[in-house]
């Protein structure tokens, strides 16, 4: 079984969206499903959910889409089971780059989702 380690950034490795879309695809909901039976077998951690997107397009615009692909990650974890206080999550639109957005590699590695799993306050 896959161990996390806490308060360090980690990405959604196949929680990739098409482009514009926020809609999770199935590679995507595997990635999440095998997370939340680590969080639901350390009923002690919770997890926080951030999303970030490239610079392409208006950045109010890639606030709002990055909010929702976050979102759509967390409402899946509470489909699955997870309660609501243990989960949080927040867009970034493309305020933190990981790459430079002047290449399709740079932009896709910068269109992500990611998480940290803490101990509950």
């Amino acid at each position: 079984t896959e161990n996390y380690e806490l308060d360090k950034i980690h990405i959604f490795e196949s929680v990739l969206f098409n482009f514009d879309e926020f809609k999770l695809l199935d590679s995507a909901k595997t990635d999440v499903e095998k997370i939340y039976s680590y969080l639901d077998a350390n009923k002690s951690l919770q997890i926080n959910v951030d999303g970030h997107t490239d610079n392409i397009g208006a950045s109010t615009y890639n606030q709002y889409l990055s909010d929702k692909r976050c979102s759509a990650v967390a409402q899946y974890f509470i489909e699955l089971g997870l309660s609501e206080d243990r989960i949080s999550w927040k867009g970034h639109g493309g305020t933190v780059p990981v790459a430079g957005n002047d290449t399709e590699d740079g932009r896709q590695k910068n269109r992500r989702v990611e998480f940290v799993i803490s101990k509950k306050d």
